[in-house]
């Protein structure tokens, strides 16, 4: 499991890493860079990564201009249990 603190360092690790990446779970606000565009920028390097972006201001419309199928959003605050089932539908999904 990758961490970082904000997406500015996230997108330095993720560029970094030498293996692959499945899924990425974001806060949509954060520092400098925004989960929204912090999947953006990652899916544009690889189309099938998985994103979930988890916030308690913004809504499931955050992740329309994300690839179909890879992504999806989940409405803080929420239990560990839907947390989990979000996490197994998107890598549990056929890649594109």
């Amino acid at each position: 499991m990758l961490e970082a603190e904000d997406g500015e360092r996230a997108l330095v690790i993720a560029r970094e890493f030498m293996g692959t990446i499945d899924i990425v779970v974001s806060d949509v606000i954060m520092r400098e860079v925004s989960g929204d565009a912090l999947a953006t920028t990652l899916q544009a390097k690889d189309a099938s990564l998985r994103v979930l972006l988890v916030s308690g201001t913004a809504d499931e419309s955050v992740v329309s201009h994300l690839d179909s199928g890879t992504s999806s959003f989940l409405a803080k605050p929420f239990k560990p249990s839907e947390l989990i089932t979000k996490v197994h539908e998107l890598l549990s999904s056929r890649p594109i």
